[in-house]
């Protein structure tokens, strides 16, 4: 009986360790498994962009990018300065380059697509480098609030997941309106709940931003037949820490 018991007990440990396993794979935290669940890369959205897309946007955008020492401390690795009014629209395409191409020390993300469809909608996916969100965060605001929520789950994170986004956002005068309608982590569909926290949070994170940035100003920024418009009041020059 005692045999019985201590066979059980076993039985029932190596089915929870099991499940274990294959929830983190799922979610695309579990090295191994989540390469044999295929959990652990992006979605193809089907954009291709190329660094034609990339000097495009930086001239439509009218920026300069200069670089700063790798071992520039998070807070100071973005400088911004001058001035200059942008009233232009960027493509899926030049949006996907600048994200992939601009070599940023705190990008925390890779292997980025983003896909603006007709409707408004807006679907995104990529890695996310758990290692330097944080940093990220640092850098753009220092939010306490957020650097708390990410904290908060940033321990379950064992290796990069894969995520995916569909939201319809939009920006007025500095301010982020977003409506998430589906986050994935690995292959797991965040519930509404943690959406709408999750939401809020990243409204939070952006409005930081934009006011933490002396001389930013965004009137607008809208998705119009598939394309990102702005109408803002921007930088010349951007410095930034490289790798």
């Amino acid at each position: 009986m005692v045999k019985g018991i201590v066979t059980a007990i076993i039985t029932f440990a190596v089915l929870i360790l099991a499940a274990a396993v294959l929830i983190m794979g799922y979610l695309g935290i579990m090295p191994g498994v989540s390469s044999l669940m295929g959990s652990d890369k992006p979605r193809d959205l089907g954009v291709t962009a190329t660094s034609q897309d990339y000097q495009t946007m930086v001239s439509k955008s009218g920026v300069t990018i200069g670089t700063l020492p790798s071992d520039t401390p998070p807070a100071d690795s973005i400088i911004f300065s001058g001035s200059r009014i942008v009233n232009t629209s960027y493509t899926a395409e030049e949006l996907t380059a600048f994200v992939n191409q601009t070599n940023y020390r705190y990008t925390p993300v890779k292997n980025f697509q983003v896909r603006i469809n007709n409707d408004g909608t807006v679907e995104c996916s990529g890695i996310f480098d758990i290692q330097v969100i944080q940093d990220f965060i640092t850098a753009m605001d220092g939010n306490a609030e957020v650097s708390e929520y990410w904290n908060k789950y940033s321990r379950y994170f064992i290796s990069n997941p894969a995520f995916y986004v569909k939201c319809t956002p939009s920006m007025t005068n500095n301010h982020l309106s977003l409506q998430l309608e589906k986050f994935e982590l690995g292959r797991f569909s965040i519930p509404q709940a943690a959406l709408d926290e999750l939401s809020s949070k990243l409204i939070t994170l952006t409005d930081g931003l934009i006011s933490h940035i002396p001389g930013l100003s965004v009137n607008s920024i809208t998705m119009v037949n598939g394309k990102a418009v702005f109408n803002m009041i921007g930088h010349k020059y951007i410095s930034i820490a490289t790798p």
